[in-house]
């Protein structure tokens, strides 16, 4: 059904019940894959993860590193557009202004 909404151009947020033990955290990089195969550019996963997610649940302050924005950075050795898999490595996060 995935590929059905992307094909539609159905407005598509990431969304994942990661992290009970049955769905470790490690397993939302791999929805995120799941959503390149069903057809999407990489960008577009980005902003399913980020500015679409926001502004789904109405929180537009979030979702993009911009002037007036709260902003979580992910920080990653290589260009996630070039190949999503590198969001599954080693990274650096900033939540709040603190390195974590």
């Amino acid at each position: 059904m995935l590929k059905q909404a992307v094909d539609l151009n159905v407005k598509i947020a990431t969304g994942t019940d990661c992290g009970s033990p049955e769905t470790p955290p490690a397993l939302y990089f791999d929805e995120l894959l799941i959503m390149e195969e069903a057809g999407m550019s990489p960008m577009e996963v980005i902003k399913a993860s980020t500015s679409v997610a926001a502004a789904c649940i109405d929180r537009n302050e979030l979702g993009m590193i911009s002037e007036n924005k709260v902003a979580d950075i992910l920080i990653v050795d290589k260009n996630p557009i070039e190949n999503l898999e590198v969001l599954k490595e080693n990274k650096v996060v900033i939540k709040n202004g603190i390195v974590i």
